[in-house]
């Protein structure tokens, strides 16, 4: 089977591209974002609910901790957020997914063909780089967004409680802010993990959302949704961009690895390193690998892939 080079979803688009001359061989994730601008109308909003206009609060003297004052968005200000989330979301999660492919040499594997563009060079374990790209919608552009984010524009800087989900982020979250487990300080850039949450899925979550990274674990306990326990049970799960920190995990790469499994038919033996471990040489070249560059074909250039859309 040749490999898809696009795959076009409701979900997120994908784009396979082989390696070429200094190039490695890439799979990247397009998701589109339209993001709107909440106008609070000079009203304050609740922790914990949308930010949207039936859930602000009417009164100015509501005692709770949880009350966070917004103001509207100037429109130049706002255009300014737009390209500062996209160069967030896209840095958290790029240069740190690294894909490699099954080695076994069998007719329900890669062809030598397609196993051929995953090389780099000699010297480099055959691998696919993960990215993730994400296009910002307007409306009145005719593009459906995947995922429709509502944004609000604290008024103090300094408000560090403000509760963001996927829904729903503020002015604040294309930035680093600190969170702690266990007495673990972990630093997290907040649209990037709630932009994770659209990743999902076309097969590995019924609900169609890209869960925390102990979600499963915490479902089987019981325990309340948005339990603490789901964004990490250890410190080492916590560092993951669907727990608490910025790594990339195994986990993290799971729609990769299932996009992956659809752009070459390979259901098997795909695996995720980290890409500050492959560049630290623990992916040795494999015997197919060496075979393939070795071999009396070692000189035959790819076939040309297959183009789907």
């Amino acid at each position: 089977m040749a490999i898809k080079n696009t795959i076009l979803r409701r979900s997120f688009d994908s784009q396979f591209t082989p390696a070429a001359p200094g190039v490695a061989a890439q799979l990247r994730l397009k998701l589109k974002v339209m993001l709107m601008a909440v106008d609070p109308g000079g009203r304050t909003a609740r922790d914990g609910y949308r930010y949207g206009s039936a859930n602000f609060d009417e009164s100015d003297k509501q005692t709770s901790d949880n009350i966070h004052a917004i103001r509207s968005w100037k429109k130049d200000e706002f255009r300014a957020f737009e390209t500062d989330f996209k160069l967030a979301a896209e840095r958290g999660w790029n240069n740190q997914i690294i894909l490699l492919p099954p080695d076994a040499d069998a007719p329900a594997g890669l062809s030598d063909d397609d196993y051929r563009q995953l090389i780099l060079r000699p010297g480099l374990a055959a691998h696919v780089a993960c990215s993730l790209e994400i296009q910002i919608v307007r409306s009145g552009t005719g593009v459906v967004p995947r995922a429709i984010i509502d944004v609000a524009r604290l008024l103090f800087d300094d408000d560090d409680t403000a509760r963001s989900h996927h829904f729903m982020i503020t002015n604040k979250d294309v930035k680093f802010s600190t969170n702690y487990f266990k007495d673990i300080a972990f630093k997290q850039v907040v649209a990037a993990h709630e932009v994770g949450h659209w990743l999902g899925p076309d097969a590995y979550d019924a609900d169609g959302s890209f869960q925390h990274v102990d979600y499963a674990a915490a479902r089987a306990r019981r325990l309340p949704v948005n339990a603490d326990e789901e964004y990490g049970t250890t410190a080492t799960r916590s560092m993951s961009i669907m727990g608490r920190g910025c790594v990339a995990s195994e986990y993290d790469a799971t729609p990769w690895l299932a996009r992956i499994k659809e752009h070459t038919g390979i259901a098997d033996g795909w695996r995720f390193i980290h890409r500050i471990r492959f560049n630290n040489g623990a992916a040795p070249v494999s015997a197919r690998q060496a075979r393939l560059i070795t071999g009396p074909q070692a000189s035959r250039q790819p076939t040309a892939p297959r183009r789907f859309t």
